[in-house]
């Protein structure tokens, strides 16, 4: 990095480093930066979201993943009906209906 600059693609590999070294929150660290310095964060934020899930942050990965919702259906509608965007959408509520927020909810809407 010293040599190139800050690269979002050095970026990812190290957070995929240091998630596989089970340092979240040095993960996160490094994605938020991502997050801060990115003009589209909805794949960012959807990454953030499954990053809190599997350690165990269900509540902050529902909010997060709440907010990537919203941060796609802000998109114009020819990007935010995109193959990718369809995807990852799909991506993103499947994660909010099986996070123990949702399945919690559910349970007590019962």
């Amino acid at each position: 990095m010293a040599r190139l600059g800050w690269l979002v693609t050095l970026q990812k590999a190290a957070i995929d480093l240091e998630l596989k070294h089970h340092r979240t929150d040095e993960a996160m660290t490094r994605l938020e930066t991502i997050i801060a310095r990115s003009n589209r964060k909805e794949t960012w934020l959807a990454w953030k979201g499954e990053i809190l899930l599997a350690a165990g942050k269900a509540d902050e990965a529902h909010e997060v993943l709440l907010r990537t919702l919203e941060t796609i259906d802000g998109l114009p509608s020819r990007m935010r009906t995109s193959p990718g965007m369809t995807e990852l959408r799909a991506k993103v509520e499947r994660l909010l209906a099986s996070s123990p927020v949702s399945v919690a909810a559910d349970k007590k809407a019962d």
